[in-house]
């Protein structure tokens, strides 16, 4: 539990698969309770895995470098 979800209790589930020469990952954050919440959320987790995709992309653009 946490005060971003105003203390109840809710689910993250995270399901990687592979795709070609990427890896699709979907989220799923269950158990928010109210739009403005869940509409909060869903902004943070964009951000995350975009910053996440990001990181990725320019580690492996480092590494073809070398």
């Amino acid at each position: 539990m946490s005060e971003a979800t105003q203390g109840a209790e809710s689910v993250v589930g995270v399901t990687m698969a592979a795709r070609e020469d990427e890896t699709g990952i979907t989220l799923r954050h269950s158990g928010l309770p109210g739009d403005e919440l869940r509409q909060q959320h869903t902004q943070g987790w964009t951000w995350i895995l975009s910053a996440l995709e990001q990181g990725l992309a320019s580690r492996r653009s480092a590494s073809s470098s070398d």
